[in-house]
């Protein structure tokens, strides 16, 4: 794995081990977060491990697996949808096309970045999000933005 180290200013060539790869998996959270962010994946091992990971096909489709469902249990009604996710029916009723675009593009066999990858994440487990609660940002405007970060391919992008 090749990493960018700026005391040297050079590219290093790393091995993880099977400790950095457990570490990475255990702190996913807070590293996804840091992606989100705009944290570059090419100076960190932890933050390029977990890139790789999120930019495999199986990751992807989880991803989209996961719009998918919401935008299905928003469109039952109430009593079919039990065990359905706390989400804002009304705001992903609206933005359904724009979100099953987005699922579209994880799918696709294209490069996307670990950046967008990680916003998607996010768009999907945090409880604060646009995707469950009322108010606040246009889920439709926040998938679009998702779909554009898909296209801004980093370095460790597959």
């Amino acid at each position: 794995m090749l990493l960018f180290e700026a005391r040297r200013g050079s590219v290093v060539e790393i091995r993880p081990r099977l400790r950095d790869r457990i570490w990475a998996r255990v702190h996913a959270d807070r590293i996804d977060h840091e992606l989100a962010s705009g944290a570059s994946p090419d100076t960190d091992l932890g933050r390029a491990l977990r890139a790789q990971r999120l930019c495999r096909s199986g990751a992807r489709r989880e991803l989209a697996v996961g719009i998918e469902r919401t935008v299905a249990q928003s469109r039952c009604n109430r009593s079919s949808a039990r065990g359905a996710g706390p989400f804002n029916r009304a705001a992903v009723s609206a933005a359904a096309d724009e979100l099953i675009e987005l699922r579209d593009r994880l799918l696709a066999d294209r490069i996307v970045s670990a950046h967008g990858l990680a916003q998607v994440r996010q768009l999907l487990t945090e409880p604060a999000g646009p995707l469950y609660r009322s108010g606040g940002s246009d889920l439709a405007l926040v998938a679009r933005s998702l779909i554009a970060s898909l296209e801004c391919a980093d370095t460790l992008a597959v």
